[in-house]
């Protein structure tokens, strides 16, 4: 299927055509779409408008409760299996927040996108803080799109929780508190999203993060090997982490993705000694690969 990606973020398939509309009048913050039907065609509009800059989070915020006025979109909060990085096996209560203007064939949470309500955020302390479980993974869509998790980072990492970032790799994670784990994607050429990535990431890595690599396929794992090699990847970080895709069907604004078999990702592992940890994820062999909330 051919696409194209608006500034919007939003796709089109085969059948679906998108145009931007003129920018509304100022104060109109969302980004609005309208679909026509005509025919056996759909027509999409949309427009989008830049939005207010939010303030940076200083350290000097790290030691504040949250007042009142601070929320953030959040899709669902749960507690479950860590099914990836070095803490896969560990019970981990995951945050996931809604919005992601990345689009990958092979993303499993298509529904975060856009599902999502605000909340404010002393009562998604209270309601972390209630579930006894040490680890806490801030995940999405893209975590980093709302720059007030860091209020909520702090306030858990002051509280003894240990706090981890699971990230695209396209936005700045120097905004991170450096007691976090970062555990941040490298998209190769099959995600269709190689272009976002910020290189500039590389050299804020630091030596407790982890890195992740998606393979979709063999030109996925040659990529990633070079990648591997010219940034001298397994001296920046703790851990390199390579995951074959798990059959992804077509949604409404992804391609989809075939699978590739977890042992010829192994083999050629092997066959080129490259210094990784292979990882499958392990919830979905626990629970239904489409099951929310685990």
């Amino acid at each position: 299927q051919e696409r194209t990606r608006t500034s919007t973020g939003f796709y089109s398939h085969q059948h679906l055509k998108l145009t931007r509309l003129p920018i509304p009048p100022p104060g109109q913050a969302d980004c609005r779409m309208k679909i026509q039907q005509s025919g056996p065609q759909s027509i999409a509009t949309c427009w989008t408008v830049s939005r207010p800059r939010l303030p940076c989070i200083t350290m000097a915020d790290s030691s504040r409760q949250p007042p009142q006025g601070d929320f953030l979109r959040i899709n669902e909060i749960f507690h479950s299996i860590q099914g990836e990085s070095t803490r896969a096996g560990e019970p981990c209560i995951f945050v996931r927040l809604a919005g992601c203007h990345l689009r990958c064939t092979y993303c499993d949470t298509e529904y975060a996108f856009r599902e999502g309500a605000r909340r404010p955020l002393n009562e998604l302390f209270e309601e972390i803080m209630a579930i006894e479980c040490p680890l806490v993974e801030m995940t999405g869509g893209e975590p980093l799109l709302q720059s007030k998790v860091h209020l909520l980072e702090r306030q858990l990492l002051a509280a003894g929780r240990t706090v981890l970032f699971e990230t695209s790799g396209a936005c700045d994670i120097d905004a991170c508190d450096e007691r976090s784990i970062v555990i941040m994607d490298l998209k190769g050429p099959s995600s269709g999203e190689t272009d976002r990535i910020d290189w500039k990431n590389i050299e804020r890595l630091r030596p407790h993060h982890e890195v992740k690599m998606v393979i979709g396929n063999r030109e996925d794992y040659d990529w990633a090997s070079r990648m591997i090699h010219e940034h001298q990847l397994a001296d920046r970080v703790a851990s390199i982490l390579m995951s074959p895709v798990f059959e992804q069907a077509p949604g409404l604004e992804i391609m989809g993705a075939t699978g590739l078999a977890p042992r010829d990702l192994a083999e050629w592992i092997l066959a080129d000694h490259l210094p990784v940890r292979m990882q499958l994820q392990m919830h979905k062999f626990i629970w239904d690969p489409q099951q929310r909330g685990v």
